[in-house]
């Protein structure tokens, strides 16, 4: 009886990881009516939100919804109109509260800046913060986060990719 309750206990805990990506209330599954009410002062353009001043919190100023369904990809962005950017450290916080730690981290650099990108790979999502710094003792500033499923996507939207039929035959 413990065995059972003690799988019981892990399979639950194993469920915060499986739970979809949320950052301020935005995720794959936000459409862009929702975001219209939630930030009315703000424009829209396309797939892409302008977030105005007077809407913004937790750092968003624009909000890209992806896919055919707009929710198969969500890019979160954290430049202001005076191009200022919020610390990767809080945001990175933020994210491991909910999603537990950094899977991997990967750096690089491009031109002047100093790329560092944090990737959490979820049952269901990979989530990528894009952080950056120009001076070397500088600290790193958040420019956005994307998320995208991890389901595998249909031959048909991979150009390129050819179906085999199951015999292996042509």
């Amino acid at each position: 009886m413990r065995a059972l309750t003690f799988i019981g206990l892990l399979a639950a805990s194993g469920s915060v990881f499986a739970s979809p990506f949320e950052f301020a209330g935005l995720s794959r599954a936000t459409t862009l009516q929702h975001v219209a009410r939630r930030y009315p002062n703000s424009t829209v353009s396309g797939s892409y939100v302008h977030v105005s001043p007077k809407d913004t919190h937790d750092h968003i100023f624009g909000i890209e919804l992806f896919g055919p369904n707009l929710s198969n990809r969500l890019r979160i962005n954290f430049e202001s109109p005076d191009r200022e950017y919020p610390p990767c450290e809080s945001i990175e916080r933020s994210i491991v509260s909910r999603h537990g730690p950094v899977s991997q981290i990967r750096e690089f650099h491009e031109e002047a800046a100093h790329n560092r990108y944090l990737v959490w790979k979820l049952e269901l999502e990979t989530i990528l913060l894009q952080c950056f710094r120009f001076d070397r003792n500088a600290k790193y500033f958040a420019e956005a986060i994307t998320v995208h499923s991890t389901e595998p996507k249909p031959a048909s939207s991979n150009p390129g990719v050819q179906r085999t039929p199951a015999n292996g035959r042509r």
